[in-house]
């Protein structure tokens, strides 16, 4: 009896001392994050995140400041890509997880995991930026085919989005010959 009692006292009192270092980390990080005190920030968010997993909140402050912190290392993009993967698998609609993750991809040089998480996020959401990104994810590729498609569409359902006629300008003048048009 003494060894459960025990064991359920010493498991309450690390909750308990994970909650106190996950409240104070937390109360650290916002304070650094506000003040763009980046690196502060990334080892309080961690801290907390460490405690609660699952903050959408605080993994996106958290990914911000890991790409905030210069010179900018391959760990803390990579700890960003992460986080933005976090947030889509606890939330598949969010918008701004799919856009940073999606544009980090293809900053990267890396379009083919670009096209699975636009890809993915279309699927359940309609997007013309999202839409944007997934096309120019096949114009890395040279999939120029699937990339003029998909401007076509964004272009017919959203006349307004200027940037999408310059991609396809950008698409005809370095693939003439996949494209149905021509470049002015």
């Amino acid at each position: 009896v003494s060894i459960v009692v025990l064991a359920i006292t010493a498991a309450g009192l690390r909750k308990w001392q994970l909650a106190r270092t996950g409240n104070k980390a937390f109360q650290a990080g916002i304070t650094a994050f506000e003040d763009q005190n980046w690196q502060q920030a990334a080892v309080n968010l961690g801290k907390y995140l460490v405690v609660n997993p699952r903050d959408v909140h605080i993994l996106h402050k958290y990914a911000q400041s890991l790409l905030n912190i210069r010179p900018l290392n391959r760990n803390n993009i990579q700890q960003a890509v992460t986080c933005y993967r976090n947030i889509l698998r606890i939330d598949k609609s969010n918008t701004e997880a799919a856009q940073k993750l999606t544009t980090l991809y293809i900053q990267l040089n890396v379009p083919s995991e670009a096209e699975l998480v636009a890809a993915r996020y279309l699927q359940a959401n309609h997007n013309p930026q999202m839409q944007m990104t997934l096309a120019i994810s096949y114009a890395k590729q040279r999939k120029t085919e699937q990339a003029i498609k998909i401007f076509k569409n964004i272009i017919r359902e959203n006349p307004e989005l200027i940037l999408a006629y310059e991609l396809v300008g950008q698409l005809a003048e370095q693939y003439p010959q996949d494209c149905p048009f021509k470049a002015v």
